[in-house]
């Protein structure tokens, strides 16, 4: 019985540990969106402009958004068939590179679509194709 009870509290911790590490990763990513000025959600003013980016293979891809005027960049990874929209500052244009995470046999699909970003508007890519 004390074996159980010990299992169950360990157990118990280890949520809870994995439950406050990826608040920290939350944090550190709201932070970094500050940072670039690319931050994940559709909330396009007419001071941004919004990237829609779907992944139209069954496998995972990472992407990498580049503002081109200011090197700043972001990492995401897309599950397979998701769409998922992003807020970046307006009038600049962005680099998007994306790379197959599994699924492949030899070598990962890669690509990299250019897009500039006009205010208020919102800009849809799909990948790969």
């Amino acid at each position: 019985m004390k074996k159980l009870i010990s299992a169950i509290v360990m157990m118990a911790m280890m949520v809870a540990a994995a439950t406050f590490t990826s608040c920290e990763k939350d944090l550190e990513e709201i932070a970094a969106d500050i940072d670039t000025g690319i931050s994940s959600g559709d909330h396009g003013t007419s001071r941004n402009g919004v990237l829609k980016l779907t992944c139209t293979s069954n496998n995972p891809y990472t992407v990498t958004i580049t503002n081109t005027s200011t090197d700043d960049s972001r990492e995401y990874v897309l599950q397979g068939k998701e769409t998922r929209s992003f807020t970046v500052s307006c009038d600049v244009t962005y680099s998007i590179y994306y790379s197959q995470n599994s699924g492949y046999l030899f070598y990962p699909t890669t690509g990299t679509r250019t897009q500039y970003v006009g205010c208020g508007s919102t800009y849809s890519i799909s990948f790969p194709n």
